[in-house]
């Protein structure tokens, strides 16, 4: 109960903080090969097996066919409040969506027979299914931003982000009977930005970003700095 007390103090403070100050920076990004896309890349290689039964094998065997067909692209919408001439808070609502398609073999050992030359082998029963998987990813990420230099038309930043969002998983079974299941789970998530980059006129810019996370290893887009938000940024 304490440390709820002290969250909501520190975000009731960090508000009214903000609500004083009059920088503000609303910015919309999009986002390449986030860390969960490519965990899935890597993940369809490692689940594709070639290794059918043997003729003398018994039990369960699985071939598996995974094809990835997801553009690698996320968006981003991102708050920002400055404190001060080097730091800046807000927060990341962030959505991503991964597709693939899966073909699958299942080989289950029925019986043997035994050929006319006297050669017992295995009997084997053979189903195969076609499926469609969905991945869709929404977070909202609290983010901490530390500017190494900030003026009217440039500046560099870092910044990290962390959260608990929520997976949802939906899949399509096609073969060899259709159907739809859908699963929900909340997740960890993370975001570093180490270089940051920010240029054009005082009002509006032009950002890119290179870190690693779920908001992607490059991300690029348009930031609004509203009028009167001027304290901070030197001339």
């Amino acid at each position: 109960m304490k440390r709820f007390s002290l969250i909501v103090l520190i975000f009731i403070g960090f508000s009214l903080s903000c609500l004083a100050q009059p920088e503000h920076r609303i910015s919309f990004g999009l986002g390449w090969f986030n860390n969960e896309y490519i965990k899935e890349i890597i993940r369809e290689k490692e689940d594709v097996e070639y290794d059918f039964p043997e003729p003398f094998d018994k039990g369960d065997f699985k071939y598996t066919d995974k094809n990835m067909k997801s553009l690698p692209i996320n968006l981003n919408f991102h708050y920002e409040c400055s404190i001060g001439q080097r730091w800046g808070f807000g927060f990341c609502l962030g959505y991503d969506r991964i597709r693939y398609h899966q073909e699958s073999d299942y080989f289950t050992s029925i019986g043997e027979q035994t050929s006319p030359h006297g050669i017992t082998y295995t009997l084997w029963d053979n189903h195969h299914t076609w499926e469609r998987f969905y991945r869709h990813f929404l977070y909202i990420m609290p983010e901490a931003t530390f500017y190494w230099f900030k003026n009217k038309y440039i500046s560099l930043y870092s910044k990290a982000g962390i959260c608990v969002g929520w997976e949802i998983q939906k899949t399509e079974v096609t073969v060899p009977d259709s159907g739809t299941t859908v699963n929900s789970d909340s997740k960890f998530y993370y975001h570093v930005s180490l270089v940051s980059l920010e240029s054009g006129g005082r009002y509006l810019r032009g950002f890119v970003e290179l870190g690693y996370g779920v908001q992607g290893i490059l991300q690029y887009g348009v930031k609004y700095i509203p009028k009167g938000s001027n304290m901070f940024i030197k001339e």
